[in-house]
Formats: C-alpha cells, sequence, structure tokens
C-alpha cells in the first residue's frame, strides 16, 4: 500500500508538474544574448542596453540578462575552496569572467537596475543534493528575486551556470529561471522566510529533511507581497538588522549570533551619525539629543548580550555614545535645576563606564588615551 508521505509527495509533485505544463519558449532573446560583441563584455551599461533591445517584455529582459550571465561567467572554484570573495567590485567580475554565488547574484542585480527591473539579492541556504540537510555555520548561498509585471520570481544564476542537470532539476523538470516557489524552496531556504515567496512558507525543520521524505510543515501564514512591499520600504540598515535577526532564528549558531550583534552596532553607528547631525544644529533639542543617544547606547547593550567581544571600530563607537551621553545629561543638569542631581549622577555613571571600557583597550592604541583624558576632564568638571 502506498504510505501516506508517498501520497503527499505525487499529489505535490503533479501540482507543481501543472504549473509548468505550458512551458514559455526563450530561444529567441538567448540566442540574442549571447550574441553579444565581446567588446560590450566588460561596459556594464552597454551590455544590458544591447542585451534588452530584442526584449518584449520585463521577463524577457531578465532572461536576457540571465542567458548571457549563466553562458559567461563560470564558477570560481579557487575562491569557494578559500571562503572568500576574490572579486570586490563588478567590473572584476566582468573582467576575470569568474564568480562565487554572491557575485553572480550581485552581477544580477546590477544588470537588472540598468534595465529598470526592481531586483533583489537573496541570502540563505543551498542544498547542493536531495539527501538530509545539516545546517552549516551560516548562510551559504545567494540567488535573485526579481520583480516582472507587478508580481515577485525566484531564479539562481549561479546553479543556472552549471552545464548539464542536477538532481533536483531532472527530478522536478525544472529549471532556476523563475522556477515556481513550491519546487525552489526545496534545496533554496531564504533568511527571511518572505522570500520564499509562499503564503504559508516551510519551516527550517522541513527543509532539513531528505526532498524525497519532506514533511509538508508550514509557519504561519501571511500576506508576502505585502510583507516584501514594507519591508522594501524600510532603511537598508534595517533590512540588514531584519534579515539578521531571521537568519539567527533559523539557525541558532555562533557565526549568525556574532552577525546579528554586528547589525545591532550598525544600527547604533547610524544613530550616532543622526546625532552629529543634531549637535551641528544651533539649537539641537537636548531631550531629542538625549532620547537618539539612549537609543544608540540600547543597541550597544543589546549587541553585547550576544557577544562580548566588539571589533576595534565597534568597542571605539561605544566608548564615544558614552561620553556624548554624559555630556548631554551635563548640559540637561545646567538647564533644568529640577532635574540636576538626578542629571549629574547620570553623567558620573556614563564616564565611569567610558573609562572602564577605555581601560580595557590595548594600551598602544590611540583611542584609549584619548577616551581617558576625555574621561578625567569630565568628572573634574562634574566635581565644581
Amino acid at each position: 500500500m502506498t504510505n501516506y508521505r508517498t501520497f503527499l509527495m505525487a499529489v505535490f509533485i503533479g501540482i507543481t508538474g501543472l504549473l509548468q505544463a505550458q512551458p514559455i519558449s526563450y530561444a529567441a532573446i538567448d540566442r540574442h544574448a549571447l550574441k553579444a560583441p565581446a567588446q560590450l563584455h566588460q561596459n556594464l551599461p552597454a551590455l544590458v542596453d544591447y542585451l534588452i533591445k530584442e526584449a518584449t517584455s520585463d521577463t524577457e529582459k531578465a532572461r536576457a540578462i540571465y542567458a548571457w550571465i549563466t553562458h559567461h561567467i563560470q564558477y570560481d572554484e579557487a575562491a569557494a575552496r578559500q571562503d572568500k570573495r576574490i572579486n570586490r567590485f563588478l567590473a572584476d567580475i566582468l573582467s576575470r569572467k569568474k564568480g562565487i554565488c554572491f557575485d553572480y547574484a550581485l552581477l544580477f542585480q546590477a544588470m537588472c537596475q540598468h534595465a529598470g527591473i526592481s531586483c533583489q539579492v537573496i541570502s540563505g541556504y543551498g542544498r547542493t543534493n536531495l539527501e538530509a540537510y545539516a545546517f552549516p555555520e551560516s548562510p551559504n548561498h545567494a540567488w535573485n528575486a526579481v520583480r516582472l509585471d507587478g508580481e515577485w520570481h525566484l531564479l539562481d544564476a549561479t546553479w543556472g551556470s552549471i552545464k548539464g542537470q542536477d538532481a533536483w532539476m531532472i527530478q522536478y523538470n525544472s529549471s532556476y529561471f523563475l522556477s515556481p516557489p513550491e519546487l525552489f524552496v526545496l534545496n533554496h531556504l531564504p533568511n527571511m522566510p518572505m522570500w520564499q515567496l509562499q503564503a504559508c512558507p516551510i519551516t527550517p525543520a522541513a527543509f532539513k529533511e531528505a526532498v524525497a521524505d519532506i514533511k509538508m510543515l508550514k509557519d504561519s501564514c501571511y500576506n508576502y507581497r505585502d510583507s516584501i512591499y514594507h519591508f522594501l520600504k524600510m532603511p537598508l540598515q534595517t533590512q540588514k538588522y531584519l534579515e539578521a535577526q531571521s537568519t539567527y532564528t533559523i539557525f541558532q549558531s555562533e557565526a549568525n549570533k556574532r552577525n546579528w550583534s554586528h547589525t545591532m552596532l550598525d544600527q547604533a553607528a547610524a544613530l550616532s551619525d543622526v546625532a552629529d547631525s543634531l549637535k551641528a544644529v544651533a539649537d539641537p533639542g537636548l531631550t531629542v539629543l538625549y532620547q537618539v543617544q539612549a537609543e544608540a547606547l540600547a543597541w550597544c547593550q543589546k549587541a553585547l548580550v550576544l557577544n562580548t567581544t566588539l571589533q576595534p571600530w565597534q568597542e571605539e563607537l561605544y566608548i564615544g555614545l558614552l561620553l556624548d551621553q554624559a555630556v548631554t545629561c551635563w548640559m540637561q543638569a545646567n538647564q533644568d535645576e529640577q532635574w540636576e542631581g538626578q542629571k549629574l549622577e547620570n553623567a558620573r555613571d556614563l564616564l565611569t563606564q567610558a573609562q572602564n571600557r577605555a581601560l580595557a583597550l590595548p594600551e598602544d592604541r590611540y583611542y584609549r588615551a584619548y577616551a581617558l583624558e576625555k574621561c578625567q576632564s569630565y568628572l573634574e568638571i562634574l566635581k565644581e
């Protein structure tokens, strides 16, 4: 008797088969893309202009870009073995004609943007076979989401560049260009569930199963289109924070925890810049300045809960924020006698924290001497 798990998979494959019942032919646009003159290959704007001039829709534009990249860019095995990106700029990818997954995704995004197509680089976990999956310490793959005719679609130029077909392509008779989300998620788990492009995304637990035994375990259902819309309206730094938070939720490794803490400190740095711009105003408004600095300090403290070892610039940022907030408290004490005692006490506490953190810095660090001098100077003023 056919067991229930096999029945579920049969139904699932049948549904996805219907989605592909009428395949679209891209033969003509592919031929055009592959005829791009060699002299254009390192000139991204001119190359994209050539690729899309025969396209009759945004889908054909995206296909022409995809066809060119997957035909001309090779996977950089040496960089992959070293676990690092050799290319620093888009020009490096085009001149070397080699890259790792992030290079493919970044190049595809840049070419789409020149063509007037909305495109996002998606990071997450990719499985190269159909067996049970163990999450690595941090996300190991990148691909793209592209918006065509008002709808988001998924593609993977890295795996699309592989000559021949892999096990996933053979089993599901699909490709990595605009794959149905229900199929794409079988070997691509994005850091943020909304980029599965499914109303009811699968869970990380489901993704760990062998594809043949995958359980249709779902997260709570929601409007992913609305989520994507509001997400892309957020500041870039907030997007990075939310993605790092979601990544840590998927797999709570030390690497993902450190990365999440770094995005918190990036948030603090952004708020520090806001505070600096407020201080440049003739009358900044001490209450607003205090609140911005307090929020920045809160981000630093949240980061320290996850990761007690800060990078040098992060440690200096934290000490600088403590010093700045102490000065703001002192100014508030001078402005309002009612809160003078409390504000002066807050200032002393902040300076003590800054002093202790500065003392922990290496003695040969210039910032150590600078911060300690500032702390001592401000503490002397508070004694007066």
